[in-house]
């Protein structure tokens, strides 16, 4: 809607706009400056492949590794920790499996260990299925 003054006595005339619904009044909330933004798993992390091999399109087994510490958050996630991860991939004609293992110490010092599989269809095809698996 709109609203005009017409000079002379206090009077007011609305004209309607076209018949479009009412739109919501929004207001900008203020956010509390410590908690505005926050950055959480923050993490560095070395990779290194210890045996090149099919991953690196060559016959055999690739082994690979990965490490570092669990960093302090912004407005999250107090302490530090570290996690470590070791990978085996091996082909096959009819496809690749790859078997990993990570172990953690969480921030809030907690042991964590993982195990996953994951199963790839041939690189043959131009679409190969993918499973995982994770314990």
């Amino acid at each position: 809607m709109l609203a005009s003054r017409m000079d002379g006595p206090q009077r007011r005339r609305t004209k309607p706009q076209r018949n479009e619904p009412p739109r919501p009044q929004t207001r900008p909330e203020r956010l509390p400056a410590s908690g505005s933004s926050r950055l959480i798993n923050a993490g560095v992390f070395l990779k290194y492949v210890l045996q090149p091999r099919v991953l690196q399109d060559r016959p055999g087994a690739s082994i690979a590794t990965e490490f570092g510490p669990l960093l302090l958050g912004i407005n999250g996630d107090p302490g530090l920790g570290f996690s470590w991860a070791g990978s085996i991939s091996q082909p096959w004609d009819w496809g690749t499996v790859h078997f990993g293992v990570e172990a953690n110490l969480t921030r809030d010092q907690r042991g964590e260990l993982f195990l996953d599989a994951i199963i790839e269809g041939p690189f043959k095809r131009l679409i190969r299925p993918v499973a995982e698996a994770l314990l």
